[in-house]
């Protein structure tokens, strides 16, 4: 069973038909085990409010895809045990607090860090972190 921490990019994807929307929900396959940190809940929703403001969603389908993501099988963890590690990878790096948890929560679980999150992988995958990095989307430098 492979351990995937997710980020708000992800989940999103799997709610709505963004790009690689297929390849996020693959991750919802029963083989996978799914955590993310607390603050999950507040991301996603924040992704979805975006979305309707922006017309891409209904206000119903905001609503609908919020209920949705309620029912995934993700498991949510405490990020306090983290936040030290993830400042210093914050800084070092260059990178935001937030997906540095994402990051310390891979190395700690011992899992990858799943991410739709272009510029954090561009950033990152020259680096020794990137071995916790599971990327979702078009790497163009690869290509």
């Amino acid at each position: 069973m492979s351990l995937f921490i997710v980020d708000a990019s992800v989940a999103v994807r799997w709610l709505v038909l963004l790009p690689h929307h297929e390849e996020a929900r693959a991750l919802l396959a029963h083989q996978h085990r799914l955590v993310a940190p607390d603050f999950l809940n507040a991301e996603v929703g924040s992704a979805l409010v975006k979305l309707v403001r922006a017309k891409v969603l209904s206000q119903a389908e905001g609503f609908e895809a919020f209920e949705d993501f309620f029912r995934a099988p993700v498991r949510l963890l405490p990020t306090r045990p983290l936040a030290h590690r993830a400042q210093k990878l914050a800084l070092k790096h260059g990178q935001s607090f937030y997906d540095c948890l994402h990051l310390a929560m891979a190395e700690v679980e011992g899992g990858a860090f799943a991410t739709a999150d272009g510029r954090f992988w561009t950033a990152m995958k020259a680096t020794a972190y990137a071995k916790h990095i599971h990327f979702i989307g078009t790497d163009f430098a690869l290509s």
